[in-house]
């Protein structure tokens, strides 16, 4: 997929993107408390902390967009890559225990 600028592209690309990746961005809509595509990224954009522990999620593509966060929690799922965190240069604080991925703070 081609570089995605804001969490709103994400979902009005769903229909073409994998499987886990909608499972993610669905995610993080639930979280915004709207199905609203600009209102979610309005939200979620300015989250400095986000809790998605125990989500059975694997891709983190719609993360890279939420780039000030400071503080996140992904234990506990089925995460393997975390590339897509490398834009998070505002992480301060980042919990990837308990899933397959081998690779530390990007």
């Amino acid at each position: 997929m081609s570089k995605t600028n804001s969490f709103a592209e994400w979902c009005q690309q769903k229909d073409a993107v994998s499987a886990q990746t909608r499972k993610t961005t669905d995610l993080l809509l639930e979280c915004a408390g709207t199905e609203d595509y600009q209102l979610a990224d309005s939200k979620l954009s300015s989250l400095t902390e986000l809790n998605l522990h125990y989500s059975q999620i694997s891709d983190l593509e719609p993360l890279a967009t939420l780039t000030k966060l400071t503080h996140l929690d992904l234990s506990n799922n089925q995460i393997s890559d975390v590339e897509s965190l490398a834009a998070l240069t505002n992480l301060k604080w980042l919990d990837l225990s308990n899933n397959l991925a081998s690779a530390s703070h990007p």
